[in-house]
């Protein structure tokens, strides 16, 4: 188990880089808005709000089984949007597309005909062009962590219509396992977490930071002013220049 301290030192440690964690795609723009994205996430455009535990597990195993075979994964058609997700990892899923993405194997005009709703074919372009982009992503994120660097995940909640599954799969557990799993993997890195919670009247958690770990709440319930209330308090985390990441 980490050590559980008083005090954190999160904000004393000079971290060399900081990775997004979820649990949606708002905690990527809200690193940009404070200047500390460094390099994309493979969490960057994934949803992770109940896949903590498969998350750090996906990060020991250095993600050795995600791309086995293709027909491991689904597609699922969402309102306003298409996704995927692979059916080993199932709490984890990507819940858009981004036409970038596939820029290597089909142009603008293919990605929007097979893009168009109800068409749930898993193309080999589609699945090419995936698995590239979140490929690199994770075996960069997995470089980083094999070497000598101080890292610190960042998750902020994000939907009050998933306040319960919040509540459900971020609890003190959760976080426990995931620092646990990721220190004893990664021995040559400094691993921290930072979360930024909100509680609701009916949905109330209560966590205890630690050296490394360090959980605030957000003062309202709303989630209207997350990003106003998170993008400053971020900026106030020390993060040394790009250059000084080993591995990126």
């Amino acid at each position: 188990m980490f050590k559980v301290g008083s005090n954190t030192k999160i904000f004393e440690t000079d971290w060399n880089i900081i990775i997004g964690l979820g649990v949606k795609c708002n905690t990527m723009w809200i690193q940009k808005r404070a200047d500390c994205r460094y390099t994309s996430s493979p969490f960057d455009n994934m949803e992770t709000t109940c896949g903590l535990i498969q998350s750090a597990d996906l990060l020991k195993n250095e993600f050795a089984d995600y791309w086995e075979t293709k027909s491991d994964w689904s597609l699922n058609q969402y309102p306003g949007s298409k996704g995927i997700r692979n059916n080993k990892y199932f709490e984890l899923y990507y819940p858009h597309f981004e036409e970038s993405w596939f820029s290597d194997f089909m142009n603008r005009g293919q990605f929007k005909e097979w893009n168009r709703r109800g068409n749930l074919e898993l193309t080999d372009s589609i699945y090419n062009g995936f698995k590239k982009v979140f490929g690199k992503r994770q075996q960069r994120l997995i470089s980083i962590l094999k070497e000598k660097n101080n890292v610190l995940f960042l998750r902020v909640d994000s939907e009050p219509s998933q306040a319960k599954i919040t509540y459900q799969n971020n609890q003190q557990k959760h976080i426990d396992y995931f620092m646990d799993t990721l220190t004893n993997a990664y021995p040559n890195s400094k691993i921290g977490f930072l979360y930024y919670f909100i509680n609701t009247p009916k949905y109330k958690r209560k966590f205890e930071s630690s050296d490394f770990v360090y959980f605030d709440e957000c003062p309202f319930n709303d989630y209207k002013n997350m990003w106003d209330y998170v993008v400053p308090k971020l900026k106030e985390v020390k993060v040394k220049p790009r250059e000084e990441v080993t591995g990126i």
